[in-house]
């Protein structure tokens, strides 16, 4: 989330947050389903100081995260949840004890993802077989998942919800 100045200034020590990437790479919103897409072979979560930007603030430590060919949002997101809470408790006590070191971010090195929407999952038929799998598989419960118009039998528009694929 994009925090005022004036609340990030509240905290004596700082004000921190977590981003699910490894920053300055995918700055921005849903870096996870974007890196799906795009087909990552890794992610990572980054722990980072909030300044006025958009996850531009200085980096206190980031994990790496592997993606598997089969993952899916959900599978990635299972993975974040075991690697997210050592990474607090890794650099919890040396920034209690001001103690811990960060390092400002390298601009030129930053990339952006856009956040994404509901309708942003009607599937494109002119992609390539991978591509199609990797876009279902970044979108399957608990995110809304991907889907397609399509008309029924009876000339009704309909739309079909697509919940996971597999690629043979």
């Amino acid at each position: 989330q994009i925090l005022p100045k004036a609340l990030i200034e509240i905290p004596e020590m700082g004000t921190i947050g977590i981003h699910y990437s490894l920053l300055p790479k995918r700055r921005g919103g849903a870096p996870l389903t974007w890196a799906i897409i795009d087909g990552l072979e890794v992610t990572g979560l980054t722990l980072f100081y909030y300044d006025e930007g958009v996850d531009t603030g200085d980096i206190i430590d980031s994990v790496e995260i592997n993606i598997a060919f089969d993952d899916t949002i959900a599978t990635l997101l299972d993975k974040i949840m075991i690697e997210l809470p050592k990474l607090v408790l890794k650099n919890l006590d040396p920034i209690l004890e001001g103690s811990n070191q960060s390092l400002k971010q390298d601009d030129k090195q930053a990339t952006y993802t856009v956040g994404r929407t509901p309708k942003d999952g009607e599937i494109d038929w002119s992609k390539n077989d991978v591509e199609l799998y990797n876009f279902i598989r970044s979108q399957t419960p608990p995110y809304p998942c991907t889907f397609s118009k399509i008309i029924d039998k009876n000339g009704k528009l309909k739309k079909l919800v697509i919940h996971k694929a597999y690629l043979e």
